[in-house]
């Protein structure tokens, strides 16, 4: 009996702690370090980004940052922009975007020419959305998780929506898919008529980025559209690569192209003033075209170009698509995705802008 008065203590001690482990929720068959290790994997996760980089964020994302414009119109599309930290200034200056996301204008400048680093941590976002690598791996040096989401081809809007959706979750993952649903119907549907088609019986397109001399070529998503379309990418058919690439005026009047889409309206005012350009067949025969833009233009690494490869086909192959409707089309995607009733107007504005 004294001894068992001796251990009563003890055993009251034993099961105090067992009791307190119990009641926050450690086992007495797991090791500290193995609990801190399951509550780690929980707070985060890993997800493999459009360049084949592995990631490790947050579980839950709560703010949100990008390192180039068209990300900030995918956060709209999608319902986060409520969680986006920062602004591209060209977002702050657009038009539509300030319509259909006034917040915007007060976010502060993070991205330019350089990452403002100061003011990316003073933000906190839980995952930034970058277009390089060497964007990538300064945010990341930082601390701050980022992942590679430029949209270069049309595969990449499918992979990028559906991985940005993973990322968010919930609604966004659903919208997401939604989006890219209808991106594969719009391809499938403007394919199945163009792909018929021979190479030499293609219009040939000159599509104008920069300026009137500035083009993409092999690699870009301009290629994938143009040919989606029905036509040719003469830059790509004279060796030219990648984005942004400058060409000569010799080079262009050689390729004279059949139509030239440009993705600026003042890219065409000079194609259609300037007597450089006069003997260009898309000039002589008036098939030089502005590309729509609202939100953001639809023609680069943007989510509108859920909507690119219609267009395109109206303007490089008129006879086979004289029954698209684009007013209809753009009022449809405008309403679904950014909750927004265009006026006629409005549908004017984005279909033939001005600036």
């Amino acid at each position: 009996m004294a001894l068992l008065r001796r251990l009563a203590p003890l055993v009251s001690v034993a099961l105090a702690l067992s009791l307190a482990a119990c009641s926050t929720g450690t086992t007495t068959t797991h090791s500290t370090s193995s609990s801190a290790s399951e509550q780690a994997s929980a707070s985060t996760r890993t997800v493999t980004d459009l360049r084949g980089v592995q990631v490790e964020i947050p579980t839950t994302i709560n703010k949100v940052a990008a390192s180039f414009p068209a990300m900030e119109e995918a956060f709209l599309m999608l319902g986060v922009q409520d969680k986006n930290v920062s602004a591209i200034a060209s977002n702050q200056k657009n038009p539509w975007m300030l319509k259909l996301y006034p917040k915007i204008a007060e976010l502060p400048n993070v991205f330019g020419e350089s990452v403002n680093m100061e003011s990316l941590l003073a933000a906190a976002p839980d995952v930034v959305f970058v277009g390089d690598e060497k964007t990538q791996q300064a945010v990341m040096d930082a601390g701050i998780p980022a992942v590679q989401t430029n949209f270069t081809s049309a595969q990449d809007v499918i992979d990028g929506l559906t991985l940005m959706g993973d990322i968010f979750g919930g609604d966004a993952k659903t919208t997401a898919a939604e989006l890219v649903a209808d991106y594969q119907t719009n391809m499938s549907f403007v394919k199945g008529k163009t792909d018929p088609i021979a190479t030499a019986d293609r219009p040939r397109v000159f599509y104008a980025a920069k300026n009137t001399l500035n083009t993409e070529g092999a690699g870009s998503i301009v290629t994938d559209w143009i040919e989606m379309a029905g036509g040719v990418n003469v830059a790509t058919e004279n060796g030219i690569e990648g984005t942004f690439k400058d060409v000569s005026l010799e080079d262009l009047l050689s390729w004279d192209p059949d139509v030239i889409i440009a993705r600026d309206a003042a890219h065409k005012t000079e194609y259609m003033t300037d007597s450089r350009f006069a003997e260009l067949k898309a000039v002589k025969n008036n098939r030089v075209y502005v590309n729509p833009k609202g939100v953001f233009v639809w023609c680069v690494r943007s989510a509108d170009e859920v909507l690119q490869p219609v267009w395109a086909a109206t303007v490089i192959q008129p006879d086979l698509f004289s029954d698209i409707d684009m007013n209809k089309y753009t009022y449809d995607f405008y309403k679904k995705y950014y909750h927004y009733e265009a006026s006629d107007a409005d549908l004017q504005s984005i279909l033939f802008p001005t600036e």
